[in-house]
Formats: structure tokens, C-alpha cells, sequence
């Protein structure tokens, strides 16, 4: 999650396999879109962001 990469060529088999990673998310998303009751309740962030906001003092 933290590595950064400077690739600025991408060949068709990259390009595809982003396009399907990117429809399949987006199908999961209207999924949780759709739930009943999704974003009822309070707001939180998920662990992932968590770990980024969060310092070595805690």
C-alpha cells in the first residue's frame, strides 16, 4: 500500500486487467449502494485510512 510507482507506459494487457478491476468494483459498489440501510448511522473510516492518519505517538 505504500509503494509509489512512476510508470507512465502501460501496455493493453494493463490497461485491460484495470478496466475489469474497475467494472468490478463499481458492480460491488452499486451492490453496497443498493443495500438497505447502507450509510445509516454514524460515519467511520476504514482501517486502512486509519493507519495513515494516525502518528507514532498514536
Amino acid at each position: 500500500m505504500d509503494t509509489e510507482k512512476h510508470k507512465i507506459r502501460f501496455d493493453r494487457k494493463e490497461y485491460d486487467r484495470f478496466q475489469q478491476a474497475l467494472k468490478a468494483n463499481l458492480q460491488n459498489l452499486v451492490l453496497q449502494l443498493s443495500q438497505r440501510g447502507f450509510g445509516a448511522g454514524p460515519g467511520s473510516l476504514p482501517a486502512d485510512l486509519e493507519m495513515h492518519i494516525v502518528d507514532a505517538a498514536g
